[in-house]
């Protein structure tokens, strides 16, 4: 009789083999779910990362761009105090002239310097600053105060020769301011008879600012004002004049845009012309900044001073103009100011540069020193009067330049406003399979067509919805437990158990026993939380997603409304704005005072 076999019995045997294969099996199974886990991890930090990378990369970017600027910047403060020194050393003397020369003229109002002393000045000054063209006039002007007429004669015969503009305009002021009428007007008409009015200096709005001024009162108003309509006469008559004259208007007006923020968070995100947009309502701004500009100027009351003070101020202007010599260093020093202003933008700063280029031109046409003295005054300080009149003067090119300019802006407005919502995966919660939302586009005339975009949305939302959930299904079937992996597993567990014979076979029926159970158990697991978790988390995810963008449609639309409503208000100002262009006169701003008492236009 055979030995009784006194091992663990086969319900042991297959316990523990059942308990070992469900415990390999859960570490397993744990070692799956760990490593989706970190699967989805690490597609999280590449996503940060690139994230990252972009934001370092913007950083760096905006870093060197500021350092860039910063840089300029100490660079524009350093080189505009050596163009400074620079003009101080070449042309500073100048300056002491042009001071004397009102100083010389108050001292013999108040006969408080003696004669000589103003000679001697005089002819210091003249001995100091060689080649200057003032200096001979201040020495005229010392000789006719002392009655030394061969003198005044020498002094104003080389005044002539070193500049017979300037010289001119200087001794009609100073014959005027005197009471000299007639010689006043015959130094006035040997300047104008002298001028092309294609090829002017800065001075003519000398001559201008008298006139507008009064300087002359009625009797001359003929003489200058004539000039004045037959230059403007013979440069309208030259082919393209007029046509090119409405280009600098329109330049100059275009140079007062400025971008804003206009409050339209939703279109500048999601509208693929939105820089069109911004573009075109800037545009609609620049309707009441003209306007605001413009009207400002004749709302402000004029304060004309008493006849003798309105005279020197005239000729403070004429000598304190800088010559053209200086312009090379005088448009430098703009230069590097602008690049102050502008906190080192060089952009920014040459850009307005290049729009005031014909403030440093050395000789221009009638009309473009009419434009400046309209833009820019304090460039040229022209008096408010003049001012007036050069707007009024020019109110036809003004009207057909801003009447294009409004067009053209207001033929920008697109047909439809074209949004589109960028394609992005869904980053749900538990779920491994992709979830995307693609790309949605559409458009919108005036943001009545929401309820179809609506439909639209959630037609799309839908069916991404629909192939997210097919795409999860797809991504079950290809990762639920697999019955073959577990009988795999007995199978060979079994071939090591067959020396045990009778014992070998009992265990291998144990396994298979334990697989099945184990395999369905996990099943159910799996479509448990397939079921329960991963459907609802897509379904919920889609359904937030989709009343994310329905917000952002009603947003979009809602702005466009707002947008062309908006747009339709500021674009009414430019007709308002032409409005007022036509109504302005130029010669109602010419001031002609019956006295010399203080007046107001």
């Amino acid at each position: 009789m055979s030995e009784m076999y006194s091992g663990p019995s086969a319900g042991q045997i297959a316990d523990a083999v059942r308990r070992e294969i469900q415990g390999e099996l859960d570490r397993i199974q744990y070692a799956i779910s760990v490593t989706n886990d970190n699967v989805q991890v690490v597609e999280g930090r590449v996503d940060t990362v690139d994230d990252k990378v972009e934001e370092l990369r913007s950083e760096l970017l905006s870093f060197v761009r500021e350092q860039r600027m910063a840089n300029r910047l100490n660079q524009a403060e350093t080189r505009i105090g050596t163009i400074r020194q620079e003009l101080e050393k070449k042309y500073g003397h100048y300056d002491i002239v042009r001071r004397s020369v009102i100083g010389i003229l108050e001292a013999t109002d108040l006969a408080l310097v003696r004669q000589s002393t103003i000679s001697t000045a005089s002819e210091n000054l003249f001995i100091s600053t060689p080649h200057y063209w003032l200096a001979p006039c201040l020495v005229a002007l010392a000789a006719w105060i002392n009655d030394n007429q061969p003198l005044a004669e020498k002094a104003v015969k080389e005044a002539m020769k070193r500049n017979a503009e300037n010289s001119s305009l200087f001794f009609a002021l100073i014959t005027r301011r005197a009471d000299r009428f007639q010689p006043s007007l015959l130094w006035v008409q040997n300047y104008l008879a002298t001028q092309n009015e294609e090829d002017l200096n800065r001075n003519a709005l000398v001559i201008l600012d008298a006139l507008v001024c009064g300087l002359w009162g009625h009797d001359t108003e003929g003489v200058i004002s004539a000039q004045f309509k037959s230059w403007i006469d013979k440069l309208e008559s030259r082919d393209n004049f007029y046509e090119d004259q409405v280009e600098h208007w329109k330049t100059a007006f275009l140079n007062m845009r400025r971008s804003a923020d206009h409050g339209y968070p939703h279109l500048a995100k999601y509208a693929t012309n939105w820089s069109a947009l911004d573009s075109i309502m800037n545009g609609a701004n620049l309707h009441s900044t003209v306007y605001k500009y413009i009207k400002n100027i004749f709302d402000e009351k004029i304060i004309m001073p008493d006849f003798k003070t309105m005279l020197d101020e005239t000729l403070t202007r004429l000598v304190t103009n800088y010559d053209d010599e200086e312009l090379p260093l005088r448009e430098r020093e703009r230069l590097e100011s602008l690049v102050i202003e502008y906190r080192g933008d060089e952009k920014r700063a040459q850009a307005h540069m290049d729009s005031e280029k014909e403030l440093f031109a050395v000789r221009k046409n009638f009309m473009q020193l009419l434009l400046e003295a309209a833009m820019n005054p304090e460039q040229h300080d022209v008096n408010r009067a003049v001012t007036k009149f050069a707007i009024a003067v020019s109110k036809y090119y003004i009207y057909d330049a801003y009447n294009d300019i409004a067009a053209e802006n207001r033929s920008k407005i697109p047909e439809k406003f074209k949004l589109k919502f960028e394609a992005r995966n869904l980053s749900l919660q538990g779920v491994q399979s992709a979830c995307n939302l693609s790309e949605f586009k559409f458009n919108s005339v005036d943001g009545s067509n929401e309820i179809s975009l609506l439909d639209a949305l959630e037609n799309k939302v839908n069916e991404d919805k629909e192939t997210a959930l097919k795409t999860a299904e797809q991504w079950f079937e290809a990762n639920k437990p697999k019955l073959w992996f577990y009988i795999t597993i007995c199978v060979i567990i079994s071939l090591v158990c067959l020396f045990a014979a009778f014992v070998g076979i009992a265990i291998a029926i144990v396994c298979i026993i334990t697989a099945i159970y184990l395999y369905r158990t996990n099943t159910v697991k799996f479509k448990k939380n397939y079921s329960d978790t991963i459907i609802p988390n897509i379904k919920k995810g889609y359904d937030e997603a989709l009343n994310a963008e329905k917000q952002a449609v009603r947003a979009c639309c809602a702005e466009v409304v707002d947008f062309k409503e908006e747009f339709g208000e500021k674009d009414k100002v430019a007709q308002q704005f032409l409005d007022y262009i036509d109504t302005l006169e130029g010669n109602e701003y010419i001031h002609v005072p019956v006295s010399r008492k203080q007046e107001t236009i």
